[in-house]
């Protein structure tokens, strides 16, 4: 278990906010999160599409 005061007194831990590394992940860990979002999106729309009767 990771010690949040350890962490945050940590000089290395500070130096990656402030050389931009820690915008790197982030980014990514942001834009994973949203990619799995809209799969998920889309799965839900084709299923839907899917057990839909034809109406006409």
């Amino acid at each position: 278990m990771i010690d949040k005061e350890d962490l945050l007194n940590n000089k290395d831990f500070d130096k990656s906010f402030k050389n931009g590394r820690f915008n790197i992940v982030l980014q990514r860990t942001a834009k994973k999160a949203v990619e799995h979002m809209l799969d998920a999106d889309l799965d839900s729309h084709l299923d839907n599409i899917k057990t839909r009767k034809n109406s006409r």
